[in-house]
């Protein structure tokens, strides 16, 4: 999704930024050049072949259900707002859904509340035709749709699932038997927002002569052992004998972060078999091999690891040390870093998680499963033909609107100011890495690898212990979803 763009819109936006933004010197300087093409990359070619039905639909109300959250980082910002307000995705997102429903003469509604799973059950268990489209984070669409609950998205006629503006690597991976249930794409960007990366203090990379890691990324050598070489001999201790919050560290290691660097390795859970079902393979000798390695640095304790007992709130707490210039390389989600942006002091830059080896063909990011809300029409909506061509039209019309608001966002207002972070996330978004089985969860193979993390037990004797529990899990699934239409 989001991938190559039409060169007038790359022109423009760099127009934007010219204009915009002051050109100074430093690293937090915005350089502009006609190399980078980070933003435009990401927005969507639209094949001339997708056929735009002439409806009218009489005032129809299109209504959706989205996720709020406790987070103010993961709650839905792109289907809905009720009115201009001079901020840029919000009236990105308005005027799209003006021109949508002058289209169409129809309205588009949104409720956003933080059970969406919750009330989805509870409404088509109770055959209430309350929402036209339901959004639940993955983790929850997967359940629900294996209760079906869901529409094939396959079969609606004016859904162009084919094209760039949904996410093709999510509509292989996530496909059984030819059958999908939910997809994403430039119809939300919280798939962007919820991808896992790295983030490092330029300062100290510098002032301690490490290696660029732009340059180790652009070399194809930026790989797991070279993050551990770069972080195991930078923490120090300040002198009390305690590793804790105030003593420095090369590497923090978040919560998720040996699922992370699994997935970035090439791991996989499953992988498609080319008979529309899938094959578990996670216990290769290669996985193996590459998930101790991870445990190995994972477990290091010389690492600053969410298993620390840290004084306050694990995340803020290290927020703040990186800010302070006590963590080189950080693990989270891009959208954490709202945490530490306005900082006046930090010069950060975006890497995507690393390679195993020099070896590995190209770079992979995982998407939060948990966080990431998909597009799901249920099967009791009495309105499919109306819904499928309002979804296609805020999916394709958000590429040149949204996603684009969204990119300026992203580079001018989060101090992403150079070049090669923008080439950073050409990188990241166009490696999205999904995988069935981490997002089914089949016996707890999922969470599997991210629960060695700390421990001391063994991955084969763990995976052994709930391989009967996995493939049972597994082969119902794919059954049901193989015998209905």
């Amino acid at each position: 999704m989001k991938k190559s763009s039409l060169s007038v819109i790359l022109v423009l936006l760099l127009l934007m930024m010219l204009i915009s933004s002051c050109v100074s010197s430093g690293d937090n300087s915005m350089v502009v050049s006609e190399t980078s093409d980070a933003v435009s990359s990401q927005t969507s070619q639209i094949s001339d072949e997708v056929s735009v039905p002439e409806v009218n639909m009489n005032g129809q109300e299109i209504r959706f259900l989205v996720p709020g959250s406790q987070y103010i980082y993961y709650e839905s910002f792109d289907i809905y707002a009720e009115e201009l307000n001079n901020e840029i995705v919000n009236d990105a997102v308005f005027n799209r859904n003006k021109k949508i429903e002058q289209q169409f003469n129809c309205k588009i509604i949104a409720e956003k509340l933080p059970d969406v799973h919750e009330v989805a059950g509870e409404r088509m268990d109770a055959h209430l035709d309350d929402f036209d489209v339901y959004m639940p984070y993955m983790h929850s669409a997967a359940s629900l749709a294996a209760q079906g609950y869901f529409h094939n998205l396959n079969s609606l006629e004016y859904l162009n699932l084919d094209q760039e503006y949904w996410d093709q690597k999510l509509n292989e991976n996530l496909s059984v038997d030819g059958k999908l249930y939910f997809s994403t794409g430039d119809i939300s960007m919280l798939d962007n927002e919820c991808t896992m990366v790295m983030f490092f203090n330029k300062t100290l990379i510098k002032e301690n002569h490490l290696d660029d890691p732009y340059q180790l990324v652009m070399d194809h050598k930026w790989t797991l052992d070279k993050v551990y070489e770069m972080s195991k001999d930078f923490t120090k201790d300040n002198g009390d004998g305690v590793l804790d919050e105030k003593d420095t560290y090369g590497l923090h290691v978040a919560f998720n972060a040996p699922n992370s660097f699994f997935f970035a390795g090439g791991g996989r859970i499953t992988t498609p078999n080319g008979s529309g079902g899938f094959d578990l393979v996670i216990k290769n000798n290669k996985n193996i091999d590459y998930i101790n390695s991870i445990i190995d640095i994972t477990n290091d304790p010389n690492m600053l690891t969410s298993r620390r007992t840290l004084s306050g709130n694990n995340f803020e707490v290290v927020c703040e040390m990186f800010t302070e210039g006590r963590v080189i390389f950080t693990t989270f989600a891009l959208a954490d870093m709202f945490q530490f942006r306005d900082s006046a002091t930090l010069s950060f830059g975006i890497l995507p998680y690393p390679l195993a080896d020099e070896e590995q063909e190209e770079y992979s990011c995982l998407a939060s499963a948990g966080l990431v809300p998909v597009v799901c029409i249920p099967t009791i909506n009495e309105n499919v033909e109306y819904t499928s061509i309002i979804v296609d039209a805020i999916a394709r019309e958000s590429v040149d609107t949204v996603t684009q608001a969204y990119y300026e966002t992203l580079l001018k207002k989060r101090t992403l100011q150079d070049n090669d972070s923008q080439a950073m996330l050409d990188i990241i978004f166009k490696s999205r890495a999904y995988d069935i089985g981490y997002v089914f969860n089949w016996g707890g193979i999922g969470n599997l690898v991210n629960s060695l993390y700390g421990t001391n037990n063994e991955f084969v004797s763990s995976y052994d212990a709930i391989e009967d529990k996995v493939k049972l899990a597994m082969d119902e699934t794919l059954e049901y979803f193989s015998a209905i239409n």
